[in-house]
């Protein structure tokens, strides 16, 4: 429950066991293409001294080959892999994230932020928003400093952090069924399938998702300080905006192509490089 605070669009989890099974039985593939797909090759691509690192689809720490082929779920470990690859690749001087994900798990995300603003300060970064980027991709993508958007109506923010807790209590009542935690806490093993969800509990969730929420805002703040990322800025409601705005809030930076950010961080490194020289 807490490793996915992060509003997920689409994602796999939100499906019930039977529609999972339904949805699995239109898979057609074999045991050896299972076996030959690389995860990676869809998230780091290189070219001469390029790189880009694709952060598509719902944000998934480990997410099982299912959600991958079904929802083009992107793997957290494999973001961190492509940019600890990139960092260690002195072939490597531009690297442009291209973004276009509602988000995800917040499971490790400081530790993806942390990687993305420690390589800006080696390499040439920048971030592009091809179609969404919001919440974790946001706050994965902001770290670079440099943030374009490649159409005006792409959406970018959801900056905020959030958990679903379902009381089933009712549901157990109906079918018949009581459940009795015997636990050594109040808060242990909770929340449970058929047991009230107590004010305790609220609590004890919203402190969690402020303190992932802190996180999250101390970040953007340190790379993005123009946007206000305090309680209650209009930054920090969970919508997102369109290029117009976002750019109003200090979320993004301009209106720019792919082509044309790569060339950016080009230009440049060339410029500094004759600074050096």
């Amino acid at each position: 429950m807490f490793n996915t605070p992060f509003l997920m669009i689409d994602n796999f989890s939100f499906y019930t066991l039977s529609e999972k099974m339904k949805l699995s039985e239109n898979v057609k593939i074999t045991a050896e293409e299972l076996n030959n797909i690389d995860p990676m090759s869809n998230v780091l691509q290189k070219s001469g001294s390029r790189a880009m690192i694709n952060i598509e689809g719902p944000i998934v720490y480990n997410p099982s080959m299912i959600e991958r082929l079904l929802f083009g779920a992107t793997s957290t470990q494999d973001i961190m892999q492509a940019v600890a690859d990139v960092a260690q690749d002195n072939k490597i001087k531009s690297v442009v994230y291209n973004v276009n994900s509602g988000g995800g798990e917040a499971h490790k995300m400081h530790v993806v932020a942390d990687m993305i603003q420690a390589l800006s300060q080696s390499k040439a970064c920048a971030t592009i928003n091809t179609g969404m980027m919001a919440s974790a991709a946001y706050y994965m993508g902001s770290q670079t400093g440099k943030i374009y958007t490649d159409d005006k109506m792409n959406q970018t923010g959801s900056i905020g952090t959030a958990v679903m807790l379902h009381d089933t209590k009712g549901m157990a009542e109906q079918a018949g069924v009581k459940v009795i935690p015997i636990t050594t806490g109040p808060l242990k093993a909770l929340p449970a399938q058929g047991v009230e969800i107590s004010d305790d509990l609220v609590q004890y969730v919203q402190e969690r998702v402020n303190e992932l929420q802190e996180g999250f805002s101390d970040a953007v703040s340190r790379v993005r300080p123009n946007a206000d990322m305090s309680d209650g800025a209009e930054a920090r409601t969970g919508k997102t905006f369109s290029y117009q705005k976002a750019n109003e809030l200090g979320l993004v930076d301009g209106i720019k192509s792919l082509d044309e950010v790569f060339s950016m961080l080009e230009a440049g490194n060339k410029l500094a490089k004759m600074r050096r020289s």
